[in-house]
């Protein structure tokens, strides 16, 4: 053979061996070389889900047909995968080899156990996209969207969902009324505040001035007749605070403080005051 032929036979097996060095998939028809390999894809015919496997679109056939091969020679249960049929004859043989090494629960199998495992570290994976509640369970959040499927009013505000849009205006007026005043409960200023302690520290003045006076009084009235300890009636209770806003008056500091924030501080009820306060011990 000429020498030359060899020579030529040799390059172009060498350029072949190169060529089948090079990184990517060679076209069996043409020249052309891809970086990637098409995967073959296998699409039900029922729902149109694609699979990579042909024998995984199989198993998913027996879905929509009902086809269930595999029996438990157990119970005589039918499944329609051998995967399903072995997580259910560990029922019956009770292999829990999954063990949580916190608290040593265990587990028939390996998913149970890294759900279990959330409740240690405290992960929350699956969030309601409407509502933003979090569930550390999968079937929690399903169980919780079937709330929003039969109630598919929801409020803004909240979350809450509800059934009837009567039912959604009518808690949106209270859900909006209650962020309102948390509001303008946050904003309360600081000069108010300062109003109310001081109205607070003039009325325990006025209020120890009346008692003073009070207390002279009953010093110059006649000693009332003696009664025996057994029938002696308990004496009453003489009011040591009283508003000036409003005239009440009250048996001890916190009675009054308690009156003063409700009814002149948080009700935004502040009249002007009156000197001419009567001071009425009937009440007492």
């Amino acid at each position: 053979m000429d020498q030359s032929i060899i020579e030529d036979t040799m390059l172009d097996q060498s350029i072949d061996s190169i060529e089948d060095l090079k990184p990517g998939y060679q076209c069996r028809f043409c020249p052309i070389r891809f970086d990637e390999r098409e995967q073959p894809q296998y699409e039900c015919d029922v729902c149109h889900t694609i699979f990579a496997v042909k024998r995984e679109l199989s198993t998913h056939l027996r879905t929509h047909s009902g086809e269930q091969p595999h029996t438990c020679t157990q119970c005589g249960k039918e499944f329609g995968t051998r995967q399903l049929l072995k997580k259910h004859w560990m029922w019956h043989t009770g292999e829990r080899s999954h063990v949580c090494k916190h608290c040593n629960k265990a587990f028939f199998q390996k998913g149970h156990l890294t759900q279990h495992l959330m409740i240690h570290s405290g992960g929350r994976p699956h969030q309601c996209n409407l509502c933003q509640k979090t569930f550390i369970f999968k079937f929690d959040l399903n169980r919780h969207m079937k709330i929003h499927a039969e109630r598919g009013y929801l409020c803004q505000q909240c979350g809450r969902s509800f059934t009837r849009q009567q039912s959604l205006d009518e808690h949106s007026m209270k859900c909006k009324t209650k962020r309102l005043a948390m509001v303008i409960l946050l904003r309360f200023s600081m000069q108010r505040l300062h109003m109310a302690q001081s109205l607070i520290a003039q009325q325990q003045q006025r209020a120890l001035a009346a008692l003073l006076a009070r207390q002279q009084t009953v010093a110059h009235l006649p000693a009332p007749p003696a009664v025996p300890s057994a029938v002696q009636p308990a004496s009453p209770i003489i009011p040591s605070l009283f508003c000036v806003l409003c005239s009440k008056a009250f048996p001890n500091q916190p009675a009054f403080t308690v009156h003063m924030y409700v009814c002149h501080i948080q009700g935004n009820n502040v009249p002007v005051i009156n000197e001419q306060v009567r001071w009425n011990f009937d009440r007492a």
